[in-house]
C-alpha cells in the first residue's frame, strides 16, 4: 500500500498584511512552517512520498533548497513529486490527486 502526503504549497497567502511575502517559508524559530510540514511527513514510516503543490517556477526553487535542509538533517528522503497549483485550493489537490502514482491507496493532505 502507497501512503502519499500532499503539501499544498501553492497559495498567495492573500489574507496576511504582506502579500509580497510567502508565508509558509515565513521564520519560526530558526525554520518555517513549510519545513516543519515535510520533515513530520518525511518522520512517518508510513508515508512514503510527498507530492508538493507549489505556485510558480520561483516558488518551487525556494520549496526545493527547504527540502534539502530537510534531507540534509535525515537519514530518510524522499523523492517529491512536484505538481503546479491550481486557480483554487481546490482545484490543487485535484491536481496533485491526478499525479499520484497508480498504486498510491492513501493521500494525506496537508494544507501548509
Amino acid at each position: 500500500m502507497i501512503h502519499l502526503a500532499v503539501l499544498l504549497a501553492g497559495g498567495k497567502g492573500s489574507r496576511m498584511n504582506h502579500p509580497q511575502k510567502d508565508k509558509l517559508l515565513e521564520p519560526i524559530n530558526g525554520t518555517n512552517a513549510f519545513r516543519l510540514s515535510y520533515q513530520a511527513f518525511l518522520n512517518s514510516r508510513k508515508v512514503e512520498n510527498a507530492i508538493i503543490v507549489y505556485r510558480d517556477s520561483q516558488q518551487k526553487e525556494m520549496l526545493s533548497v527547504e527540502i534539502e535542509l530537510v534531507h540534509k538533517q535525515n537519514s530518510r528522503t524522499f523523492l517529491p513529486i512536484w505538481v503546479k497549483g491550481g486557480v483554487e485550493r481546490k482545484d490543487s489537490v485535484s491536481n496533485a490527486l491526478i499525479n499520484c502514482p497508480a498504486n498510491c491507496e492513501f493521500v494525506y493532505v496537508h494544507d501548509c
